[in-house]
């Protein structure tokens, strides 16, 4: 069984937790907060190993911290959007994303919507007609 972790509070990581159930993946460790503090519990329990992942549900100033630290420990990530809060943290995730072995996903939920799906395929057709 999959098994993930989950920081974060509120209705964004209960939904995250429901999904879970329905889908037949674990949260074997749930910090609930979204401040440095739950980050730096979370940390420990990377560290500690034994997830398959990790779900990050935070204010986007504490989600870089955390994302850095899966990308060391090599664990697949999931940060809820948007993902930090200036253009540099973003930008360094992005650099490390590409040397580590583990996804980094950050969860634009639109980008999965038909409606978006269709725009970019017209927008596609309608570059490739250049």
């Amino acid at each position: 069984m999959t098994t993930l972790g989950l920081i974060g509070s509120g209705p964004w990581s209960d939904r995250y937790v429901d999904a879970a159930r329905n889908v037949g993946v674990e949260i074997g460790d749930r910090v609930r907060g979204r401040d440095a503090e739950a980050c730096q519990k979370m940390l420990l329990v990377v560290q500690a190993g034994g997830l398959d992942g990790v779900i990050v549900a935070t204010e986007p100033d504490h989600q870089a911290a955390m994302g850095l630290a899966c990308r060391r420990h090599n664990v697949p990530l999931l940060v809820e959007k948007p993902f930090g809060v200036t253009r540099f943290i973003a930008e360094l995730a992005l650099a490390q994303s590409w040397s580590a072995a583990a996804p980094f996903f950050v969860n634009y939920v639109h980008l999965w919507a038909r409606e978006f799906l269709w725009l970019r395929r017209y927008v596609d057709l309608a570059r490739a007609g250049d």
